[in-house]
């Protein structure tokens, strides 16, 4: 995907981190959204921008999850770009833990840090502009912050003590950092 925003700042491409069993493009309530955005200039940039990227059932309402601010927290300011040395922004968009699973769109845009209402937008060309300086940037699902994580602790909790042999020789672990794994150990 690529699309360019106002005359010279150019989306080149994007990458979206997986973070579930499931691949890039499903993540958890009360997880995060790793996004990875590849961008070049045309020519030399007079202003510093601001990137805002929405999460959105309804694009049309406020969005429910997001982040907005200056390229690699201000370390990367738009001004310093040159042409035909691209530039990389990692993002991560913190989903809220109660948000229901579904589907939602991910939106970017650009926007002058001293007029962040709709008006102070970059207009965008490409496939995906959706007018009001936004771009869909890609559909994603949501799912529950429990789904996904049962399978581990199911098989485990399948598996009888018999067939372990002796309890006492045995604790059970629970990563309770990812909440992803249960497991048996000696």
């Amino acid at each position: 995907m690529t699309a360019t925003f106002g005359d010279d700042l150019m989306l080149l491409g994007y990458t979206l981190k997986a973070t579930t069993p499931a691949g890039p493009g499903v993540y958890r309530a009360g997880g995060n959204i790793p996004l990875s955005l590849f961008w070049d200039v045309r020519r030399p940039l007079a202003e510093d921008y601001s990137l805002f990227i929405h999460l959105c059932r309804d694009c049309e309402q406020p969005p429910v999850a997001g982040d907005d601010g200056q390229p690699l927290a201000g370390y990367l300011p738009t001004s310093t770009w040159l042409p035909g040395k691209p530039a990389r922004d990692d993002r991560a968009i913190h989903v809220p833990h109660d948000l229901p699973p579904g589907e939602y769109q991910l939106l970017i845009g650009w926007y002058r840090p001293t007029d962040p209402s709709p008006e102070g937008r970059l207009p965008v060309r490409g496939e995906g502009a959706l007018g009001a300086g936004r771009l869909w940037l890609a559909t994603i699902e949501i799912i529950g912050d429990d789904e996904g994580r049962r399978g581990d602790t199911d098989a485990l909790a399948r598996t009888s003590l018999s067939q372990l042999g002796s309890p006492s020789r045995y604790k059970i672990v629970v990563d309770v950092w990812h909440h992803q794994r249960a497991y048996l150990s000696r």
